[in-house]
């Protein structure tokens, strides 16, 4: 059984503090991982002409075999990172769109006890 299987609130949802504020902090941490995910997406798009700019270079230029091989190295291994990178923003904005749900579901919670 994982940790976060259960949630139990032990106490009434009138003595948690909320404000929509920390709705807007969500939202604002949303819009900032959607814009790093964008750039990762483009840096890879970068990535791969430099690449390519690199090798059409290396054929027609006299750049070092040794010095292309190295630039070619380099360029590969960083596709990976930003991959990687790719990969926790995306698990960053699943986290962040849960917590989002789950504040949701308090605040209409507590207008539901308002009401009572």
């Amino acid at each position: 059984m994982e940790q976060d299987d259960g949630v139990a609130i032990f106490k009434p949802v009138k003595d948690f503090l909320l404000n929509f504020s920390l709705k807007q902090q969500i939202h604002t941490v949303r819009r900032k991982l959607r814009r790093a995910h964008a750039i990762l997406c483009n840096t890879l798009k970068t990535l791969s002409r430099i690449g390519a700019h690199e090798n059409a270079l290396a054929v027609t230029s006299t750049i070092a075999p040794s010095t292309h091989v190295d630039f070619q190295q380099e360029l590969h291994n960083l596709p990976m990172d930003i991959e990687n990178y790719k990969q926790t923003v995306q698990k960053l904005l699943s986290v962040s769109k849960d917590t989002r749900l789950v504040y949701d579901d308090i605040l209409k919670l507590y207008g539901q006890e308002l009401l009572h």
